[in-house]
């Protein structure tokens, strides 16, 4: 039974809905609704009207209602004493929608994983203990519904009330990964896997031998004869048949990208003992059946451990769907983004050449000239004078400016002239008009920290102020922690510090998020939108997302962010510090 059921729906359970009594009749001689004295006497919405067409075709029926243009003369009116059920009916079914929302807020709420004596139980928000700790295993919350197994090793699903909500035993295995669960279950055809949405609907049928999580949303399949990929949608995206009698092995290794959003990707796939090249995007092969083994590297590099006279492997550079270099000349290749067009060949001198993907040419021929890289962009240097490539052409020639590290950043290339520093972007122009007493290289997130009249800022890659020179010194955080909190809390953040060398936290817009009152931060997650600050020798824990401290003394215990409760002092504690439940 679910939350539904109770909800009347018949003629005899109307007294449910808390505001009707009883069915409403019609006295047909008068047109007045009886209801009961709660309701009485209502006017009548139609009074026997004789409608008149007049000759310039307009219809006169009482004061109420003029000038409505007649479309014919022939008009008939029916009667109105539906209204009020249309009322009662969309009364019941708002109550309806009511219910059903909040209950649907319900069925997606995630209770609190504790632990104690190596058994897994669950707490509410407010620390009332829903699931005592019984489970041999148990997982996180996703979605309203957590996996266990009891001491019989039988795997069950809680909902968010922590009542089973699949009987335990109805399947054999289960895992969650990204949104997707990988189960498994004894069917008329043995034991099949399948892959489940996070509303554990069927994403596939259970028809898999096997399902395999690789990563980033890509699994491994064995199907009969049948080999292959799926995707997180639980598309077929690559498959390959083998015979009756061969061996029934897959792996699949995907190449780590720069950039996860690019659809430029493309993994290994061993089967058996054949090695191959697919790309993720068709499903086609790109570099075919090899029995020697292929190693992946970063960025859609490969390579075979095949050891010429050099002792040099065979390496694949693959970028839009084709091998787009194939050697054995070089110690190590390495592309440093995914969308880059030069591939960076270190050679046994541990000299460089830098091969442009489109045509194979070497981009650094001149003998007398020194070339440094980055971010998809080399720069020459001839005798001071400077010249900008990239792999589709020499893109500027310049001896006005200094460079400073002499290697772009983020397609930003940091330079000095007599008045000072500023950047040039990868056409050679200054990003702005200013020059700054001193410059950092662009970070990875396209910013940079400056110096003017005395004090700190932050530009943009376009050379605007994001945050104004206001400050004694100004930090870049991480980027991995600075993406996590922007994708949290739609936010920019910067470290700032005051001429009284306290730190605090301000936005790309200008706006203090903290106040400079700590001496120093620590950032202890990636996945959420807590830091520790360190104020007066305390370590206090703050929510960002609230700009709050945590009244949880912390001491120098580690602390835990889980997606709902935090651990620490053999504690769980709530967001706001309230203890969910101690340990014994």
């Amino acid at each position: 039974m679910n939350e539904f059921d109770n909800i009347p729906f018949s003629d005899d359970h109307l007294e449910h809905t808390n505001s009707l009594s009883d069915l409403p009749f019609e006295d047909s001689s008068n047109n007045i609704i009886i209801l009961d004295d709660r309701i009485k006497d209502i006017p009548p919405l139609t009074k026997s009207i004789e409608p008149i067409v007049t000759d310039n075709n307009l219809i006169i029926m009482d004061d109420r209602i003029k000038d409505i243009p007649a479309k014919n003369s022939k008009i008939s009116f029916k009667k109105t004493s539906i209204i009020f059920p249309v009322f009662t009916f969309a009364f019941v079914s708002i109550l309806f929608m009511y219910i059903f929302i909040n209950n649907s807020k319900a069925d997606t709420f995630n209770l609190i994983k504790i632990e104690e004596n190596k058994k897994i139980g669950y707490v509410d928000n407010d620390g009332t203990i829903v699931v005592k700790p019984k489970y041999a295993y148990g997982s996180e919350y996703h979605n309203g519904l957590a996996i266990v197994k009891n001491d019989n090793n039988l795997i069950g699903i809680l909902n968010s009330k922590g009542v089973s909500k699949v009987p335990f035993g109805t399947y054999y295995s289960m895992d969650y990964k990204e949104g997707t669960y990988i189960v498994s279950k004894i069917t008329n055809n043995g034991l099949k896997y399948a892959l489940l949405n996070n509303k554990l609907s069927e994403l596939t049928r259970f028809v898999y031998d096997n399902i395999t999580y690789s990563k980033d949303g890509y699994y491994s399949f064995i199907s009969g004869e049948t080999l292959g990929i799926l995707d997180s949608n639980g598309d077929e995206i690559y498959t390959f048949k083998v015979d009756e009698v061969d061996d029934k092995k897959i792996e699949i290794e995907l190449s780590n990208v720069s950039n996860l959003e690019s659809k430029d990707r493309y993994a290994k796939v061993k089967i058996n003992k054949s090695s191959l090249i697919v790309n993720l995007s068709t499903g086609k092969d790109v570099y075919s059946y090899t029995l020697e083994d292929i190693f992946v590297s970063d960025n859609n590099v490969f390579y075979l451990k095949t050891e010429n006279e050099f002792g040099n492997n065979t390496y694949i550079v693959i970028k839009d769907g084709k091998v787009k270099l194939k050697t054995d000349k070089y110690k190590l290749i390495k592309v440093d983004d995914v969308d880059s067009d030069i591939a960076i060949c270190i050679k046994d001198d541990s000299s460089v050449s830098y091969i442009n993907l489109n045509d194979q040419s070497i981009i650094n021929e001149n003998k007398e000239a020194i070339y440094t890289y980055g971010s998809g962009l080399l720069l020459e240097n001839d005798n001071s004078n400077y010249r900008i490539i990239s792999s589709k052409k020499e893109l500027d020639l310049f001896n006005e400016y200094k460079p400073i590290s002499g290697i772009y950043s983020n397609k930003r290339l940091a330079i000095e002239t007599e008045y000072g520093k500023n950047y040039l972007d990868e056409k050679g122009k200054l990003i702005n008009n200013k020059w700054y007493e001193e410059v950092t290289d662009f970070n990875n997130s396209g910013y940079a920290k400056i110096k003017e009249n005395g004090k700190y800022g932050i530009i943009n890659k376009k050379g605007k102020d994001v945050v104004k020179a206001n400050y004694m010194d100004i930090e870049l955080i991480n980027d991995i922690f600075f993406n996590n909190l922007k994708d949290l809390l739609k936010k920019e953040l910067f470290i700032i510090k005051d001429d009284n060398n306290k730190y605090g936290l301000i936005d790309s817009k200008n706006n203090i998020l903290l106040e400079n009152e700590y001496d120093k931060f620590e950032f202890i997650t990636d996945e959420y939108a807590f830091i520790i600050g360190i104020k007066d020798n305390n370590r206090v824990l703050i929510d960002l997302a609230k700009k709050e401290e945590i009244p949880i003394e912390l001491g120098t215990e580690k602390v835990i962010i889980t997606q709902n409760s935090i651990i620490c002092n053999n504690s769980y504690y709530s967001y706001q510090g309230k203890i969910l439940y101690e340990l014994k």
